[in-house]
């Protein structure tokens, strides 16, 4: 080896050495059960998955009969748990989420009375080729179900294990928590079934109960299910669709089928098909049969006089891959004749924009549940409200779709961490929304989050990192929702929109189909961008405090910004000027690295007259502050 050949090498193990210290000495905390992690073998200090990564699968083969008058179900189902972890694990974790309406369970909310049942009833248990004795073999808590007489003792380390079960549940009819049946002749079905829990690198089986704040958290697998209803029951679901022509009319097949390859929105069903009953093949009943690859979980929805609209558009342009997009829905129901086109708007969007990730799913479903606001999402599916406004009907859209990424694709724990997929899925409208409705302000409806439950800066508005199944309330509709949506904007504005993208497209690309944790996201961006932004993670995501933001004189009669507040963010001051003409000038969050204060910078030769912090993007503690007369 040559003294240069010396040189280099010494370089480059310094290099290595630095890189990995600066990875290792971020500034933000982690707790002992994450060091562990990061320090081995599965996680990587660059925001990687590490060469030891794992993810467990689970595949379903669910048959339902649906009773559509008492919205009782009644299923069978095999699944194959594939334990691909390193452990020998010696019990099975069930998830039995619609016992949230059992009897005298723990719930975040009060639910009607006529909703209050025996949750997920099962009658049969087979594990592993034994039959298990429900009474003396399972232990049951409020949602879970724990199976640990297993005939073998354990699932070793790459085998699986066969569960049959046989069950019956009923869907709520008053208090529909996410999902039930909303009216006569329409229901949307979730979180019914038994399901297993995730087992993963961090807290092993998650045994969080469901108490309906908190959302779900799941591992990926594929789904074939039957469902058996009356024969005049369209039917929705995660999955395409088998079998349309055993269960649909010649001519509304015809339509289904040339609504798959339009670029053009085909209206499927029509009015005129629901009064002259040629929408399905009019047998007593109908097994629809769906089929989805790769998903974290499963719903579907159903109705006897629900229209139905379609599209398809394309998703990746290297592959030529289309997606379906379609829409059912009430007749009458405000601006639902536009879902199908608004969700294959939104998936060219996501496509090609943001986040820039080809849409993954062949399908999405755009139900109306009749109700006013909201929706809840599901893969492939989105169970929506109505709005009086349009603009509030659009991001609507985009917003449950968003979900396909955060947590569907890229399967964050909801259950703990619920800002890392519903600060994205608030994030991403608002440009796209832009370009639809003229002075268009996405921020407004996250600020009215603070002014409605008045809790900025106090000890309710909790950090970002705060585990969700620990807030409640209105502190967990802030976490969740806004102060995620303005940390995400700022981030946003500190790194520059081609930036940001590049480090957004990196971790959905790297995350995809496994589990990640907040500080990959944080690992992943600082690795990307190339620096360590711990002074921004860390107001943001770890410290209590708020945004506030005043204006000063100097003494030299120079305007002062100041921030007063902890988290940094972009402020932008209206100077107006003597003649009445007006400027904005804009501050970065990037001058908040290193400063508390500014001065604000002008090219203008005009004396200001007033100068003014604008609130109309930024939830602002203190306004007295923010306005100047000269």
């Amino acid at each position: 080896m040559t003294g240069g050949s010396k040189i280099k090498l010494a370089v480059l193990l310094l290099s290595l050495i630095f890189q990995n210290a600066f990875a290792q000495n971020t500034g933000i905390y982690l707790p002992q059960q994450m060091r562990k992690l990061y320090n081995g073998n599965t996680r990587t200090w660059e925001g990687k998955p590490g060469k030891d990564y794992w993810v467990n699968k689970t595949d379903y083969k669910i048959k339902i009969d649906l009773d559509t008058v008492t919205a009782r179900i009644k299923g069978s189902e095999t699944i194959t748990f594939y334990n691909n972890s390193p452990d020998d694990l010696d019990k099975i974790v069930v998830q039995l989420f619609n016992n949230i309406f059992r009897k005298g369970n723990q719930r975040d909310f009060e639910i009607a009375e006529e909703d209050i049942t025996d949750g997920v009833k099962i009658n049969k248990l087979i594990a592993g080729g034994k039959e298990m004795n429900l009474e003396e073999e399972i232990r049951y808590t409020s949602t879970n179900m724990i199976i640990s007489n297993l005939p073998d003792a354990v699932v070793e380390h790459g085998k699986s294990i066969e569960l049959y079960f046989e069950w019956e549940t009923e869907l709520p009819k008053i208090s529909q928590v996410r999902m039930g049946k909303y009216a006569d002749g329409v229901i949307f079905a979730a979180y019914f079934y038994p399901k297993v829990a995730v087992y993963d690198d961090v807290f092993g089986w998650d045994e969080l109960e469901y108490s309906g704040d908190q959302e779900f958290y799941s591992d990926f697998g594929n789904y074939e299910v039957e469902i058996t209803l009356p024969g005049n029951y369209l039917v929705w679901a995660t999955g395409e669709l088998q079998n349309p022509e055993e269960q649909l009319n010649e001519n509304i097949y015809k339509k289904y089928k040339e609504a798959i390859e339009s670029d053009t929105v085909i209206n499927i069903v029509t009015k005129d098909d629901l009064i002259n009953k040629t929408v399905t093949n009019n047998k007593e009943t109908n097994t629809w049969k769906f089929v989805a690859e790769n998903v974290p979980d499963f719903s579907f929805s159903c109705s006897d006089h629900y229209l139905w609209d379609g599209v398809s558009t394309l998703a990746d342009e290297s592959t030529g891959r289309k997606v379906f997009l379609e829409a059912a829905y009430g007749e009458g129901a405000k601006f639902y004749e536009e879902a199908a086109l608004y969700g294959k708007r939104t998936v060219e969007y996501f496509s090609t924009e943001l986040p820039g990730v080809p849409f993954p799913y062949p399908k999405f479903t755009l139900f109306n549940n009749m109700f006013y606001g909201g929706g809840m999402e599901t893969p492939m599916m989105a169970n929506d409200g109505e709005y009086s406004y349009k603009s509030g009907f659009v991001t609507l859209i985009i917003h449950e779709m968003a979900h396909t990424y955060f947590p569907f694709l890229t399967g964050v724990n909801e259950r703990r961490y619920s800002w890392m997929d519903e600060g994205w899925a608030s994030f991403f409208p608002g440009e796209m929304a832009g370009k639809y409705f003229e002075d268009y302000n996405h921020h407004k409806g996250y600020l009215d989050y603070y002014r409605i439950y008045g809790i900025l800066g106090t000890e309710d508005d909790l950090p970002l990192i705060t585990p969700t199944h620990t807030a409640r309330g209105n502190s967990l509709i802030i976490l969740s929702y806004a102060r995620a949506f303005f940390a995400e904007h700022a981030l946003q504005d500190l790194l520059g929109e081609d930036l940001f993208k590049k480090c957004l497209k990196e971790y959905i690309n790297r995350w995809t189909g496994k589990h990640p944790l907040p500080y990959d996201f944080f690992f992943t961006f600082n690795d990307v961008a190339g620096e360590d932004l711990s002074w921004f993670w860390k107001p943001w995501y770890y410290e209590f405090g708020e945004c506030d933001y005043a204006l000063e004189k100097s003494q030299s009669g120079e305007i002062k910004l100041i921030k007063k507040g902890n988290l940094p963010l972009t402020v932008e001051v209206k100077l107006k000027y003597e003649d009445d003409s007006e400027e904005i000038v804009s501050s970065n969050t990037r001058i908040w690295q290193n400063a508390d204060e500014v001065l604000i910078k002008t090219n203008s030769s005009k004396k200001i007259k007033s100068a003014e912090i604008l609130t109309n993007k930024i939830p602002d503690f203190e306004l007295s502050n923010n306005f100047l007369n000269f």
